[in-house]
């Protein structure tokens, strides 16, 4: 999850992995937003703080035989975001 100064989106996340040939996959959108909820909306509480995580995170590749090379790949993507957007 980036900050939300970073300016750092789920798009921008996911189009830097990809470019790498990472497969990170979407962070989660918060269920309240689903079709099937929507029909309750009167009813649910929409939760600002899921639906802002939701657009600034990815869920990073986990696997059970994950080498330490394919581990640095992934940091590095991640590195050169937190440089490019100052996120530090």
């Amino acid at each position: 999850v980036f900050s939300k100064k970073s300016k750092v989106k789920s798009k921008i996340l996911y189009e830097e992995f990809k470019k790498e040939n990472i497969d990170a996959r979407v962070f989660f959108v918060p269920l309240s937003s689903t079709p099937p909820i929507q029909k309750y909306k009167k009813t649910y509480y929409k939760n600002k703080n899921s639906f802002s995580i939701a657009s600034r995170s990815i869920n990073l590749p986990s696997y059970h035989n994950m080498t330490e090379k394919d581990i640095d790949r992934v940091c590095e993507v991640i590195f050169k975001l937190v440089k490019k957007y100052k996120c530090i």
